[in-house]
């Protein structure tokens, strides 16, 4: 290892300092001095450089942002939607608070839509999910959950008493789709 020579650089014209040439051979880290105006001779601050031989070569990488502004699709983590839900027989598993809760499908009243995220109602809690409505009434199977707008679904088993414009489920009035009313309906003509 050759020794490292050092130096001050002094100040151009303008008085603003300037970068010295390198202080070490090539094969070593390069070390850069700044000479200060105020304090002639003195350094202000020396600049290291690593050797090229001791860089690691980066990796390419597309931050998730660059790849939603570019497809205009979140990319999806695997099996994160998937985790969600589980259902099992007369029962499905809530995610909540990275634990999986037990609901009885009997128990859901109602299914609430926003946006991406479905609240799920039952006759004691509710429950959040990162699940649009239509995924989610795709994946529950053996549930009488009928939609009857595009925010909400019901369970026909806890319906009280509907009219042309809303239907009363436990005590809660939910809104009848003209788009979803006639399938509603046709629920109820063959009892």
């Amino acid at each position: 290892m050759s020794a490292r020579t050092t130096s001050s650089i002094s100040p151009d014209e303008s008085g603003s300092p300037q970068v010295g040439p390198e202080l070490s051979t090539s094969s070593e880290a390069k070390v850069y001095s700044l000479a200060d105006p105020l304090l002639t001779g003195q350094p202000s601050a020396l600049l290291y450089q690593e050797p090229a031989s001791t860089h690691i070569p980066a990796i390419p990488f597309a931050p998730p942002i660059v790849v939603q502004k570019k497809t205009g699709k979140r990319p999806s983590s695997p099996g994160h939607q998937g985790e969600a839900i589980l259902q099992k027989g007369d029962y499905i598993f809530i995610k909540q608070n990275y634990q999986f809760v037990r609901i009885y499908l009997s128990d859901v009243i109602y299914v609430e839509a926003d946006d991406k995220y479905s609240t799920v109602v039952t006759s004691g809690r509710k429950f959040v999910l990162r699940l649009p409505l239509s995924t989610l009434l795709e994946r529950l199977t053996g549930l009488t959950l009928i939609r009857v707008h595009r925010s909400f679904a019901v369970n026909l088993a806890w319906v009280e008493s509907f009219s042309d414009y809303q239907v009363q489920v436990q005590g809660q009035a939910v809104p009848l789709g003209r788009t979803y009313r006639t399938s509603f309906f046709e629920h109820f003509h063959n009892c």
